[in-house]
């Protein structure tokens, strides 16, 4: 390694003859390819040359040899100039036109020009540079050798003792010139300040070599000014600032307590070597500076220096907002916690549970992988990137490696800006060999689609992690690390223009139309990060990473504010404009409602306090808030004020262990010494509880001057209230609270806790208020408030402090503390804002009996003294009992939050996801299902030409896909999660193998094969997104699907939930599923695929004996004539948006023929849909006799984004909405089910995009 190879030469071997022995070096050193016994010989020469035969070498011109190859494979203006990293390459992106034509920047990623298919070969690559660097390490060690042989191995370097012992200081006027032209510092420069502990461990004896020559160079007096001084204002001083930071990064890594898995010994004894030599340049560093004056000498801030900047600072130093959000987030930049339980289970919600479970991380078979994982996360404490504009965050589990949590912040200029998006990281049990799994999570719970490689169900594509078919050079290889992944998706897919990574859309970059399309996409996409990656973020943080959420939402909440403000006034001029007849766009957001949730983000962040230091939180209390754990508030004016000594202190004490006893932790609130304190220790209990410490009452009111002050203050309800919210406490246990005052009508005497409950979502367990109160004002005052009073037992009294209850009844009661608990979260989900008052009757009759005393020693402020004590043994046991009951609803809180939400209401209209969002359904046992229909292969011509029939040739896309409705059905419902049976028959050909090749969401093992006829293909022409022609070869194989054939396939039919028919099939087969659907008591479904087979429903009126028809327009033409055959042609050959009006529609020939068919259906649960294009659907429903009839926007009303296909959208709003009918859903909630999937069809090449997922309608 480097040149402790020196002690290699034999002296016997080294000549007398100065001019032999300089002819051997020049033969070794001219040999091509270089050997490395040849290049220990000239090691060994060099390092154990007396001085004087190193300078008759010298004089021979070996050394500036050596210094000139160096020089030659020195590449460091090369490697320089090929530094633009990728956040160089989204700077450029993002201050770029939209018109720019260059999409070099955005390989990888899912589009750009250029073949994938390149030669380049990594392996040789890779053989390669290492070949490079080896034959660079090698010159670098005999340069080394040159100047001290082996007297760098000592292993106590005394910087004096070498300086007296070599002679190189007379030809160092001659040696320095030469280094310099080296480009040696350029290079140590370039590569000390890499702080990467995994490309540092690839390269070890490369780096050692380079610091070893640093050493030797610092020990010769004329170098050490081009070691100390930096060369120009921008560069850094290897000597006082590079090396010390490049050890400290080495230091790092064996000093992190999150890295969970044994170090690598060679990797130690490689960081102990540097650590010596470190300390020899630094020690020659301050010995040169020493001898000169002060004003010389170089002024640098130590690397390793961090300064942390409360957030409570008025004037943190006069810093920049930059520094300030840098400073305040830079411990939080790598975190850990508890992301598995000790069964090895997810405690969160995780996309790798499966991954984890296969798994065994202390598994020798793992120990490299682990270790490679530790240098990597290693690296992350001081790579990852954290600047205002954008950054990374990521959290590890304690225990486990191989899993992490990542935050990245939207990038400025972008969509996305401000916005705090969650990504889950899964390293394999192969890696590096394979990229590490990412998935996405900001995904508006599976309804948003942020960006083209961004999809609603999590995936992301990108090259590097094998998600997208990239040229070879953007792929994993074992060198890349996670570090590049989170690099790659923060600067290339978070971009200014994201819709042109849609693959092929940047062929619409510089043109018009596709700068019109960039800029409604940006603006749905600004609207989708404002509401799911700000205020659902802002409300609900994931606790891994609470802290830094709030802290960034918090610094950057002027810019957040001004943001949204922005998208509300375009979002106006957006819909003023179109309510004039000229204007052609759709309008950007889908309804007015989607404004509310920007609105209530302005609203909060105006109003939001700042998150409290963490260091004013207890340590078990800021553990216990970070894992979720059930924390209750306690008040510390029954402390200070309440109680005398020494009671107070036993009744603190007392409090807490009953809350310990329920396994939840308790947080005493008090002001001490200038600080909020958080969790008390026993000393500050005692020292808040002392006689004569001066303490005073601290309302909410009271909190600066107190602080201030300096003074002790025991914090009363309102003040422990907003304390306790600050920190993020849901549950705060006290005896009573204060209320509206006898003759308040005179006095104004109102609490301060009234309005604080008012305002402060914070759960207060209490006692009720004291019967000396005017508990019926209380009462009425706290109704004005909006506070939620729940009193905790089986009647509705309210109680009255001492007494059970008061005269007065409360709004609602219940014993069940659960329901409280579910209460609680239902209002988080709200975002409400408000107190609840959880009043609990104290837990002994004692306090009736002294009641009436009380009244008489109020007036004499006698209260305990008149009571004979009995008042205080009173107060004490509620106290207690209100603890108890509060640990418990905390605890019943927890496990609530920790499950998924129990009450979902949409805030805003999802982007590009629904008109309203389905209530999340448990999945149950799955719906089964049995397609019976056509199985076709499609072939599509898409064109945006003005196609005109001249037999001239157009520029398109031809596109080959798995289609059929009854087939198109199948797939849909068997990626939305039902259980499904497809009945078909195919050819035996390619065709049919690639259908069945596809088949991995449904059961086609049933098909009927007939070898004498080919496949169904069906060939459409789409013309701008709208399909003009449509040619099939169908019937020749879909008649095999006959009544005989069915009729073996009985048994399929039994226990299945819906049976979908596809209009392909004969008049006689469709006959035979009815009859065979009724027999088993199975519903069916019909869609008539065509125009000119919709009529195949009428024979023997088997459109009576099913549940569900969904003709299109034309197809309904059809049955108007059928039913309607006096109607003239002209009333429903056309059909206008006019005609969508209520007063209009329901005189329409369609619905009527609609309304007609649906009433003679037999069924008493039927279902009519009309598709009418772009003007929407018109769905009917009939339940018990009566019909009722909903008028559905497009799929893509408000959406800017381009239709891409139409050929599978109704077939998906269709098994949409009969699945989420199939687990439960309400007609309204199915429709929107319906819409989504309808959307995701136009919106992508195949009928039945991979993007289908139950999630996205709801189905958890």
């Amino acid at each position: 390694m480097g040149s402790s190879l020196s002690t290699q030469g034999n002296p016997e071997n080294i000549h007398d003859n100065i001019e032999s022995l300089a002819d051997r070096l020049n033969h070794l050193i001219d040999q091509d390819p270089w050997r490395m016994s040849d290049m220990l010989k000239i090691i060994g020469i060099l390092g154990e040359s007396t001085p004087d035969e190193k300078l008759a070498l010298f004089n021979a011109g070996i050394v500036e040899k050596i210094c000139k190859l160096i020089r030659e494979n020195n590449n460091i203006e090369g490697v320089q100039m090929r530094q633009e990293t990728a956040m160089t390459k989204r700077k450029r992106q993002n201050h770029s036109s939209p018109t720019t034509k260059d999409t070099g920047g955005t390989r990888g990623i899912g589009y750009g020009r250029g073949s994938t298919k390149s030669v380049w070969d990594i392996e040789r690559t890779v053989e390669e540079r290492i070949a490079q660097e080896e034959h660079l390490m090698w010159l670098i060690c005999s340069l080394t050798a040159f100047l001290w042989g082996d007297a760098l191995k000592l292993s106590e370097v005394n910087a004096d003792f070498l300086t007296t012992r070599q002679a190189v200081h007379l030809v160092e006027d001659s040696l320095l010139p030469m280094i310099i032209d080296t480009s040696i510092f350029p290079l140590l420069e370039y590569h000390l300040n890499n702080d990467s502990i995994f490309d540092v461990s690839q390269h070890l004896d490369f780096y050692q070599a380079l610091i070893e020559l640093t050493a030797g160079l610092a020990l010769i007096p004329s170098f050490l000014p081009y070691l100390v001084g930096p060369k120009d204002h921008e560069s850094k001083s290897i000597a006082k600032e590079l090396i010390p930071k490049f050890r400290d990064s080495l230091n790092n890594y064996m000093n992190n307590e999150k890295l969970p898995v044994s170090p690598d010994f060679t990797l130690v004894d490689f960081i102990q070597r540097i650590n010596d030599l470190a300390e020899l340049v630094l020690k020659c560093a301050r010995k040169y500076e020493g001898d000169l004056p002060p004003e010389k000498r170089v002024k640098t801030a130590h690397p390793s220096t961090r300064r942390s900047v409360s957030l409570n600072s008025e004037d943190p130093s006069n810093l920049t907002k930059s520094d300030l959000y840098k400073n305040a987030l830079i411990d939080l930049q790598v975190l850990s916690f508890k992301l598995i339980d000790d069964q090895g289970v997810p405690i969160f919600s995780n996309n790798f549970k499966k991954d984890l479970k296969n798994i065994n991380p202390v598994s020798t078979s793992n120990r490299e992988r682990n270790r490679r994982i530790a240098k990597e996360l290693a690296t992350l404490t001081s790579s990852l990137p954290l600047t205002y504009g954008s950054s990374i965050f990521v959290c590890m589990d304690e225990s486990r490696v191989d899993l992490m949590k990542v935050l990245i912040t939207g990038p400025e200029d972008t969509p996305y800006a401000n916005g705090i998006f969650e990504f889950d990281v899964f390293f394999p049990s192969n890696y590096p060999n394979v990229p590490p799994k990412c998935q996405f999570l900001t995904t508006g719970n599976g309804t948003v689609r942020f960006n083209p490689n961004l999809y609603a169900d999590g995936k992301v594509c990108l090259s590097i992690l094998g998600t997208w078919e990239g040229r070879p050079e953007e792929k994993w290889n074992p060198l890349c690390s996670a570090l590049q992944v989170l690099i790659s998706i923060q600067a290339l897919i978070l971009v200014k223009f994201p819709y042109f990574n849609e693959p092929g859309f940047e062929r619409q970059q510089g043109t018009s139309r596709g700068d019109e399309a960039s800029r409604k996409y940006n603006m749905n996409i600004e609207q989708a990060t404002l509401v799911h990656a700000l205020y659902e973020q802002m409300r609900h943080p994931p606790p891994y990473f609470k802290d830094v959420v709030l802290r960034h939402i918090w610094l950057k909440r002027d810019d957040i504010i001004k943001q949204a403000e922005n998208w509300l006034i375009l979002n106006k001029n957006v819909s003023s404009m179109a309510e004039s007849p000229d204007f052609e766009a759709t309008p950007m957001s889908l309804t007015a409602g989607g404004e509310t949730p920007i609105r209530r983000l302005i609203a909060e962040l105006k109003g939001m306090p700042r998150p409290l230091p963490s260091d004013l939180i207890s340590k078990e209390v800021k553990e216990a808030l970070k894992k979720g754990k059930p924390v209750v508030a306690l008040e510390s004016t029954v402390i200070t004020h309440g109680l005398p000594f020494p009671n107070n202190l036993e009744t603190g004490k007392l409090l807490e262990n009953e809350i310990r006893k329920k396994a939840a932790i308790p947080a005493t609130i008090a002001l001490m010494n200038g600080k909020v304190k958080i969790g008390l220790s026993e000393d500050e209990l005692e020292k808040i509880s002392r006689p004569g410490n001066k303490s005073v009452k601290a309302s909410a009111r009271d909190l600066a001057n107190v602080l201030e002050k300096k003074w002790i203050g025991g914090t009363t309800v309102a003040a422990t209230m907003r304390l306790a919210h600050l920190a993020g406490i849901r549950v705060f246990a006290t005896g009573g609270i204060g209320g509206v005052h006898r003759g308040a009508e005179q006095t104004f005497d109102v609490s301060a806790d009234l309005t604080e409950l008012g305002k402060t979502p914070v759960a207060v367990v209490c006692a009720g208020a004291k019967s000396i109160l005017d508990v019926p004002k209380t009462l009425e005052f706290l109704e004005t408030q909006s506070c939620n009073v729940i009193v905790h037992g089986k009647e509705p009294w309210f109680p009255g402090f001492f007494t059970k209850k008061t005269n007065q009844k409360a709004p609602f009661w219940t014993d069940n503390l659960k329901e409280i608990a579910d209460i609680l979260v239902k209002q988080d989900e709200l975002g409400l804002g408000i107190g609840t008052l959880v009043a609990c009757p104290p837990p002994t009759d004692e306090g009736e009996k002294i009641e009436s005393i009380i009244q008489k020693a109020v007036e004499e402020c006698r209260v305990n003294e008149l009571t004979a004590g009995k008042s205080m043994e009173i107060n004490i046991a509620l106290l207690r009992n209100n603890a108890r009951i509060a640990a418990d609803l905390s605890t019943l809180y927890a496990e609530a939050k920790s499950r998924k939400s129990v009450f979902t209401t949409p805030v805003v209209t999802p982007i590009y996801a629904r008109t309203h969002t389905p209530n999340p359904t448990q999945l149950r046992k799955k719906p089964k299902v049995l397609s019976v229909g056509a199985a076709i292969v499609d072939l599509e011509v898409i064109t945006d030409e003005d196609v005109k029939d001249d037999g001239g040739s157009y520029k398109g896309t031809i596109i080959q896909r798995c289609g059929g409705v009854g087939r198109n059905h199948a797939e849909a419902m068997g990626r939305l999660g039902c259980e499904v049976i497809f009945l078909t028959s195919v050819g035996d050909d390619e065709i049919s193998q690639f259908l069945f090749k596809k088949a991995e969401h449904y059961d086609l093992s049933h098909a009927k094969i007939v070898k004498s006829v080919p496949t169904a293909t069906y060939l459409s022409v789409n013309v701008k997104g709208t399909v003009v022609h449509g040619f099939s070869a169908i019937e020749g194989v879909v008649v095999h699907i006959t009544p005989e054939y069915i009729k073996e396939k009985e048994s399929l039919f039994e226990n299945k939930d819906f049976v979908v028919i596809d209009g392909n099939l004969t008049v006689e087969a469709i006959d035979t599923v009815i009859t065979l659907a009724n027999q088993h008591g199975v519903k069916i479904w019909f869609d008539p695929a065509d125009i000119a087979k919709a009529d195949k429903i009428l024979y023997k009126e088997n459109y009576k004996k099913i549940n569900v028809m969904s003709p299109n327009f034309n197809e309904m033409i059809q049955y108007i004539k059928a039913f309607e055959p006096e109607s003239s042609s002209s009333s429903y050959s056309n059909f206008s948006s006019q005609e969508m009006n209520p007063e209009l529609l329901t005189k329409t020939p369609v619905f009527k023929v609609a309304e007609k068919i649906l009433s003679k259906m037999k069924s008493e649960d039927a279902q009519f849909f009309v598709t009418l294009g772009p003007l929407g659907t018109l769905a009917f429903e009939k339940r018990n006799s009566r019909i009722s009839y909903k008028v559905v926007p497009s799929p893509l009303v408000g959406d800017a984004r381009r239709v891409v296909s139409v050929s599978g959208a109704g077939d998906l709003f269709n098994s949409g909405f009969l699945t989420a009918k199939l687990y439960g859903k309400s007609f309204e909630e199915s429709i929107d089910a319906g819409i989504v999937c309808a959307r995701e069809s136009l919106l992508h090449v195949e009928a039945v995009p991979e993007t289908l997922n139950p999630k996205l309608i709801g189905i958890e």
